[in-house]
């Protein structure tokens, strides 16, 4: 599941705003991504999308990331209720 898509991320937004899970939105260390959902696209060397807005941060992705000089990624973070 590389892709959330968008009106997921809509939904889970308005089950935040219920109580039943807590979003946070917050620039964090690569190292610690995995898992998180990415809010912003990331563009490879040549311009173009390498990592799409509301990607799920996979362990194999990591490296990748950081490789186009990435150190910190702004994401989504879900936290039960």
């Amino acid at each position: 599941m590389p892709n959330v898509p968008k009106n997921v991320l809509a939904s889970l937004a308005f089950l935040a705003r219920l109580g039943v899970c807590h979003m946070q939105l917050k620039n964090i260390p690569i190292d610690q991504s995995v898992g998180a959902i990415l809010v912003h696209n990331i563009v490879g060397a040549d311009g173009r999308k390498a990592f799409s807005k509301g990607h799920l941060i996979r362990t194999e992705d990591v490296e990748a990331i950081r490789a186009l000089g990435k150190e910190t990624v702004y994401a989504a973070i879900l936290e039960p209720g």
